[in-house]
């Protein structure tokens, strides 16, 4: 089965959003940056407290287990590989009308 999937144009990083914000408001990109870089880690903060995040009109933090991507899961046999911490990512993130994504959280 086929799901549709939008079509990624490129990413903007924390400089350009920064730079952004500060073109349309009062606030310098210094003092933008340093805001996210502060709800960047209040949100691993809460996330870490095994909360969810919510932040309107942008969307919704979750904390998901996954398989890093060079990783395969356990079959469940006797013989096979078993996976470790390492092998696990944390993190995710669910925005009004997207899928989830996976999101690398200190690793």
């Amino acid at each position: 089965m086929l799901y549709p999937r939008l079509m990624q144009r490129g990413q903007a990083d924390t400089e350009y959003i920064a730079r952004v914000l500060s073109q349309r408001s009062s606030f310098s990109k210094g003092a933008v940056a340093g805001l996210l870089q502060e709800l960047a880690d209040e949100l691993a903060y809460q996330m870490g407290q095994g909360k969810s995040v919510k932040l309107d009109g942008i969307g919704t933090f979750v904390t998901a287990l996954a398989l890093r991507e060079d990783k395969e899961r356990e079959t469940g046999e006797e013989d096979s590989t078993r996976r470790n911490a390492r092998s696990i990512i944390v993190g995710g993130i669910t925005a009004p009308g997207l899928e989830t994504h996976k999101v690398y959280i200190n690793g």
